[in-house]
């Protein structure tokens, strides 16, 4: 995950990069369609799990798809905020 990284390295024009590509990917109705199925299937394929070993994996997958989204979301929602430091502001 994005966030888990040591992105204190990470310059603010890259971070800045990185917020404009994600907001990009997020805005991106085949990207929004992508993540909506990716959690459908894995929620329907999660009520039909035979064991507890099957609903946790199946559970693992759910966490790392909304995991993958609201990264894309969080570093988006940063492009201002890293747009005025970027700037000098």
């Amino acid at each position: 995950m994005v966030t888990s990284l040591n992105s204190e390295q990470a310059d603010t024009e890259t971070k800045l990069q990185v917020a404009n590509g994600a907001a990009r990917l997020i805005e991106d109705s085949a990207v929004q369609f992508l993540f909506q199925e990716m959690e459908e299937n894995l929620y329907r394929a999660f009520s039909g799990v035979q064991t507890p070993e099957q609903g946790e994996a199946l559970w693992r997958e759910v966490k790392v798809v909304k995991a993958l989204k609201e990264n894309l979301e969080w570093y988006a929602n940063q492009r201002e905020t890293l747009g005025r430091k970027a700037r000098g502001k």
